[in-house]
């Protein structure tokens, strides 16, 4: 079963206490950090960040790609480009 994780979420340098969450800014590739990102870059980077864990490879339970017949690997992808593109439009 696929279980997305923290890091994958929040990036290399995220960790967490009891009380708090950090995050480093520099693990999204799409922010550019500074004192001064507003709420909505932020949360778009770390959505554009997360998008990624919903598409890949198809793989048996040792982690191995599964392929069809003519060797092609299985992929998968629960968005589509268009929704995303909607979605920041809004925002």
């Amino acid at each position: 079963m696929f279980h997305i994780n923290l890091v994958d979420l929040f990036g290399a340098n995220a960790y967490q206490t009891d009380n708090f969450l950090v995050i480093n800014k520099a693990d999204f590739p799409n922010l550019t950090p500074t004192s001064e990102n507003n709420a909505e870059s932020l949360l778009i980077a770390i959505l554009l960040n997360a998008i990624k864990r919903f598409e890949g490879i198809i793989e048996d339970d040792q982690g191995r790609a599964l392929t069809n017949a003519t060797g092609k690997i299985l992929t998968y992808s629960n968005i589509e480009l268009s929704e995303v593109q909607h979605f920041l439009a809004i925002v």
